[in-house]
């Protein structure tokens, strides 16, 4: 799932933003009330981090106290991190990672697609000519948005043109129409329910797709801007979304229409790691392996449950330390994030167009 293109924060979907940053006047997202399934977050403990600001010796002194913890921490196993995919045969990459249950991991420029498979060998599953050839009306502002798979292995495709429209593939170089978004304004992220119900967030609001019919699910009031928001849905169709302003929470909610609200809020993660400035939420992926998601943070990875607790997820190093190291544009405040059906998570840099995968030694 995606993250915004630009350093601030955009790309986290929320169900309560209606416009471009948090001025809606009653958000459920930004500082609105819990949603009933919210809980208190832990003690965050003495031995959280300071950081003030971005100063370099603050930095590392929190870098120093995450190693220690990570090598201290016996309760959870600890992922590491390792650079899994760089820019071999693309340059650049949109924010936006799909995994399916063999751990192949999707990926886009915008002009084609590709996909890592478990080996970490990248290829082209669609190249452009190819999808301007399934694309109404080929023209130059075609372009791929965003990414999901179904249980099924079949990828989804978001694809920018006239109007926008979800394609669908069954394999490499296979690519057919899904549904038209006619009439829709901006549709910015989708989301695979089952193959026959997906979700969609646009300018409007959150909406149903099916191959016949487009139907409202929450107006924007509700549900919040869509520009530049990632989007999840667990497969019993609750959906998760990250409004596209810093600070804002984390939403989600029954996509029958029958209520949502705050599940994770910003103050409470960044907080139980000494943060004395603002994180955002990023990207969002399914969890594959039990229940609920995992949320891109951008010091770190944080599980949410389907019973509304969280925890961050251990690993070596640390989001943040990861992103220093590496010397990285935006450090991975612009992180799309993935996870496979073993439990590996994925994060993909747009400005590097690398994807670094965190697993079990």
């Amino acid at each position: 799932m995606r993250a915004r293109p630009t350093h601030v924060s955009f790309l986290v979907a929320s169900l309560s933003l209606a416009a471009l940053g948090c001025f809606a006047a009653a958000l459920a997202g930004c500082g609105g009330d819990p949603h009933p399934g919210y809980l208190a977050p832990p003690d965050p403990g003495a031995d959280a981090a300071a950081e003030t600001s971005s100063d370099a010796a603050s930095d590392a002194a929190r870098d120093a106290t995450d190693a220690t913890d990570a090598a201290t921490d016996g309760s959870v196993a600890t992922l590491q991190w390792t650079k899994w995919a760089p820019p071999t045969i693309w340059t650049k990459l949109l924010s936006t990672v799909a995994v399916d249950a063999k751990d192949d991991v999707f990926v886009t420029d915008g002009a084609a697609v590709f996909m890592v498979d478990k080996t970490g060998t990248p290829s082209v599953y669609l190249n452009n000519t190819e999808l301007k050839a399934a694309v109404a009306g080929s023209s130059a502002a075609m372009q791929v948005r965003y990414l999901d798979v179904d249980l099924a292995g079949k990828l989804y495709l978001l694809v920018e043109g006239f109007p926008d429209t979800v394609y669908v593939s069954s394999g490499p170089h296979l690519i057919a129409s899904y549904a038209p978004l006619t009439a829709r304004v901006f549709t910015a992220a989708i989301t695979v329910v089952s193959p026959d119900r997906l979700l969609g967030i646009d300018r409007g609001g959150l909406y149903e797709i099916t191959p016949t019919a487009l139907t409202n699910v929450y107006a924007q009031a509700t549900a919040g801007n869509g520009d530049n928001s990632p989007l999840v849905a667990r497969r019993d169709g609750y959906a998760y979304l990250a409004p596209g302003c810093n600070l804002c929470d984390l939403n989600g909610g029954k996509s029958d229409g029958t209520g949502i609200g705050v599940v994770l809020r910003n103050d409470d993660v960044y907080q139980s790691i000494g943060k004395t400035h603002f994180l955002n939420f990023t990207g969002i992926a399914r969890d594959q392996t039990g229940d609920g998601v995992y949320v891109a943070a951008e010091e770190m990875v944080v599980h949410l449950g389907s019973d509304g607790s969280w925890k961050p997820v251990p690993t070596n190093p640390t989001l943040g330390q990861l992103g220093r190291s590496e010397m990285l544009t935006f450090g991975f405040n612009q992180a799309a994030i993935g996870a496979g059906a073993t439990g590996t998570l994925y994060v993909v840099t747009t400005t590097e167009g690398t994807i670094y995968r965190a697993a079990l030694k």
